[in-house]
């Protein structure tokens, strides 16, 4: 875990969150994760960084995320477009 950490923080967080969300034990973490995933993805658009492991992150949010309320609070569709923008950015070959 350390080496992901030290990789991906923001994936190393959304896996941390995920799993919080799972575990009745840790439900008092999941909205200070909650808040920290969203800072890290907010730091991740505004400094450029892009990686696969960003990618990675993106997906389990869009993939395990619950269904919001209301569609104004429904984040799914920002990071499937953030999945889909950082390795064409990247220029990450297509075959």
């Amino acid at each position: 875990m350390r080496f992901l950490r030290d990789v991906s923080p923001f994936l190393t967080t959304v896996v941390a969150y995920q799993a919080a969300g799972f575990c009745p034990a840790s439900g008092h973490l999941v909205q200070p994760l909650f808040a920290h995933v969203m800072a890290l993805a907010e730091r991740n658009f505004s400094h450029g960084i892009k990686s696969l492991e960003i990618v990675q992150a993106y997906c389990l949010l869009l993939h395990w995320q619950p269904l919001a309320k209301s569609s104004s609070k429904d984040r799914q569709w920002s990071w499937l477009t953030m999945a889909l923008y950082v390795p064409l950015s990247c220029s990450v070959p297509r075959n």
